[in-house]
């Protein structure tokens, strides 16, 4: 998950209830039985818990490269093994039934070695299951990425923007389909009720916008996400019920061994 400094455990939290709906999906994708289990990208370890509970007999690890996330696991799951680690260093010393990925490979490029790299990672008879977002191209991060190019913004950001990766499942399917007995692909959109538009940005605040508010000074950053705010006011209406609906794709693989 964790891609930087500067994760808010408590403001990622806040949304736990959406990100978790797709962790859940995830864990019930999950066809085997699994003994050990690694959740990478752990974050404060909401994810590891729907593992947890799913397969209580197991061994999980939870694995993150973001010190806050990982404090705020060990609070809440002080029994568990936590790992500070980012996903490309990550080395284990012995596979796991089950290397879990949720909403955390989007953060990792090359996927076209990082896949086959994790799925290595997998005793034989377990899967690799992952859950991306496939939101690039939704509205709001069209709006971040206009406004990141525009003519009052462009000078402001003095380095490339860390950009999210993620590929249609045929990419994934002709990457893993050699390497693996069986793959699983889906894909399905949330449509998420949400309080108001100022909801909307909080949540991308607190994960997908981070990577444009790092790279500004603090009062650059309160102006952009302002200005974003306004845009995703007009472009998210309001529904007869005052709430604001916010799509949201996501991929799902599983890759069995």
């Amino acid at each position: 998950m964790s891609v930087g400094a500067g994760w808010d455990p408590k403001l990622y939290l806040k949304y736990a209830q959406q990100r978790g709906s797709a962790a859940l999906d995830l864990v019930n994708c999950i066809s085997i039985q699994p003994r050990t289990a690694v959740d990478l990208g752990c974050g404060p370890g909401n994810s590891t818990a729907l593992v947890h509970a799913r397969w209580p007999e197991a061994k999980i690890v939870g694995v993150d490269n973001d010190a806050a996330m990982l404090e705020r696991a060990r609070k809440d799951h002080p029994g568990w093994d936590w790992v500070n680690s980012g996903i490309d260093d990550w080395q284990p010393h012995e596979a796991f039934d089950l290397v879990f990925a949720n909403a955390a490979l989007h953060w990792v490029p090359d996927h076209a070695r990082i896949f086959p790299r994790l799925l290595g990672f997998v005793s034989a008879g377990g899967a690799l299951a992952v859950q991306m977002p496939q939101n690039q191209h939704s509205r709001v991060h069209i709006i971040l990425r206009e406004l990141a190019s525009s003519a009052g913004w462009k000078s402001r950001f003095t380095g490339p923007i860390h950009q999210l990766t993620s590929h249609p499942p045929e990419y994934y399917y002709e990457l893993l389909s050699p390497l693996a007995a069986r793959l699983d692909i889906r894909e399905t959109t949330y449509h998420h009720e949400m309080e108001s538009a100022q909801s909307i940005i909080e949540w991308f605040r607190s994960a997908g916008m981070r990577v444009y508010l790092k790279a500004l000074s603090a009062e650059d950053a309160k102006a952009f996400e302002a200005e974003a705010l306004r845009e995703v006011e007009q472009r998210f209406p309001k529904q007869t019920s005052g709430k604001v609906l916010l799509p949201y794709p996501r991929i799902f693989i599983v890759a069995y061994k």
